[in-house]
């Protein structure tokens, strides 16, 4: 079990991987937001999702939309399935060095504000004779 994670390498014009070399120890992956922007970081395959999600979060890229208010806000998304949080990248079966996940912050909503749209929710009760 890896639980601490590598600082990530930016990826840059001078040090971009060729993507059709899959490494035995390292993946790019390219984050993509639902703006459109793009963020690439280099992560050990052994890696926890968990791990990575923490990392965005505290490092969350300045060109990205308004950062999440906690770390449980953020889902990450690969060929229409989220990534648990228990897995880790070598896991997850990438299909090549540089793989696309999709970033996404859900809407922070605390306990109270559902219970009370379920609370004023119109309500009736049947009756069967």
């Amino acid at each position: 079990m890896n639980a601490d994670i590598q600082e990530p390498l930016e990826i840059t014009e001078d040090n971009q991987k060729d993507p059709t070399i899959i490494s035995s120890t390292s993946i790019d992956i390219t984050f993509l937001v639902v703006s459109g922007l793009r963020k690439t970081l280099t992560f050990q395959l052994t890696d926890r999702i968990s791990s990575i999600k923490k990392f965005v979060f505290e490092n969350w890229p300045k060109e990205f939309e308004i950062p999440p208010e906690n770390l449980n806000q953020i889902r990450l998304l690969y060929l229409g399935k989220f990534l648990d949080d228990d897995t880790t990248l070598k896991d997850s079966k990438f299909s090549s060095n540089n793989t696309i996940i999709h970033l996404i912050v859900r809407p922070y909503t605390t306990f109270k504000e559902d219970k009370k749209k379920t609370e004023d929710a119109p309500k009736c009760t049947c009756i069967i004779l």
